[in-house]
């Protein structure tokens, strides 16, 4: 496949995740201007961070007046499982220019990733056409972000409450399709019950720690499940 083929493939297999990008994005375009910031710095803020759960509790503790300090490593906290991400692509990506890995690197969102390592587990694309694949979802869903960003800036000031409420609830929707379309193995199942069981236990601990642990924990459940299940092929041979 050419790569412009390969651009639009990834772009229009991200399309139907637009529908929860979008509204998230208006509703953090609001959130931004009711935490004192202009639309430009909204824009700027979803242009250079990319990353809506930690740009809705940042706005949040700018809001608060809460210090750069707190603000810089709570969202640095939550951005960790981009880490995971990365790593799990790491030896497919390897071989790839350090332009092509740092273009990727910026464009890798939650929604972007699970487009991407679906089309990944096919194992039919080396990696310089899965880059354009991975490029085009991530121009597919960033765009939109950008967009609604400055469209909530704008209607921030005319949006009800509850309607910003109602918007920022499609964002776990969309969360929860992305996490049941990859669960076609018992550890991948065992990893996301255990990590949403720590999640809940552990969701009282401060500056979103909970999260963190819970994504270790499935993690650890997954790996040691995926291990196992291996283990007697290794045996036999």
């Amino acid at each position: 496949m050419q790569p412009k083929s390969l651009f639009w493939a990834g772009y229009r297999a991200a399309m139907p995740l637009m529908v929860g990008v979008a509204p998230f994005g208006v509703v953090f375009g609001a959130l931004a201007i009711n935490a004192g910031m202009s639309p430009v710095q909204a824009l700027g803020m979803s242009v250079l961070v990319i990353a809506g759960s930690s740009q809705f509790v940042a706005a949040g503790l700018m809001e608060d007046k809460a210090p750069m300090l707190i603000i810089i490593f709570t969202t640095f906290i939550i951005n960790l499982r981009h880490f995971l991400y990365s790593a799990t692509l790491n030896t497919f990506l390897r071989p790839l220019s350090t332009g092509w890995k740092l273009l990727l690197g910026y464009i890798m969102i939650d929604e972007v990733y699970a487009t991407a390592w679906k089309r990944y587990q096919n194992g039919d694309l080396p990696p310089k056409c899965f880059g354009w694949y991975f490029l085009g979802a991530g121009a597919s869903l960033i765009s939109v972000w950008w967009t609604t960003t400055v469209l909530g800036a704008i209607l921030g000031d005319v949006l009800h409450e509850d309607t910003v409420a109602i918007l920022g609830f499609t964002m776990p929707l969309i969360f929860t399709s992305i996490v049941v379309s990859l669960l076609v193995t018992r550890p991948a199942l065992a990893a996301a019950i255990s990590a949403g069981v720590s999640g809940v236990i552990f969701a009282p601990m401060p500056n979103k720690l909970g999260l963190l642990l819970a994504a270790a924990i499935g993690i650890i459940v997954g790996a040691v499940l995926e291990y196992a299940q291996h283990l007697p092929e290794e045996v036999a041979k």
